[in-house]
């Protein structure tokens, strides 16, 4: 059933100690001059300029983009390679996530692959909160910035629409 209809606790349980800043993506398209590679395009600003304002949004509308994102980080391992078939289905459902929000800005030609770059912020715990309730320890840690290895668009991966 994952990923497409996971349960989304952090509506009602936020994980306050980490926060996904900003999910940047670029495509290679392939076209009648050859390869082209486009700019970094930040789909999270994308993303909340088509939810501001909108009285009556579904939480699934809402989460499935940083959901995506989320997924794959977790079935990922060193160098970017899949863990397993969590990690192989992680992946398309990362391409077909983000795909439908990079179409219209990715040059004239049929996208063949994808690059995604992240930044993600581990917030420090707040002053009142205890040592031992802390979680582990955690305190604040520099904003990470991760880059995905190129990912291959499959023709079924296009037809998803937003």
């Amino acid at each position: 059933m994952l990923p497409e209809f996971e349960q989304g606790w952090r509506l009602y349980a936020p994980d306050p100690g980490m926060s996904r800043e900003l999910v940047q993506a670029r495509v290679r398209v392939a076209g009648v001059r050859g390869t082209v590679t486009s700019r970094w395009i930040d789909v999270t600003a994308l993303h909340r300029k088509a939810v501001r304002g909108r009285l009556f949004l579904g939480h699934a509308e809402l989460e499935r983009m940083n959901a995506a994102v989320d997924l794959y980080d977790g079935f990922t391992g060193p160098a970017g390679r899949p863990q397993g078939w969590q990690g192989r289905w992680a992946q398309r459902h990362l391409c077909r996530a983000l795909l439908p929000w990079l179409a219209p800005y990715a040059p004239p030609g049929r996208i063949t692959q994808m690059q995604v770059r992240m930044l993600t912020s581990h917030l420090p715990a707040p002053p009142w909160q205890t040592a031992s309730h802390d979680r582990g320890g955690r305190r604040a840690v520099p904003a990470v910035r991760e880059v995905s290895r190129w990912l291959t668009v499959r023709p079924e991966d296009r037809k998803v629409s937003r």
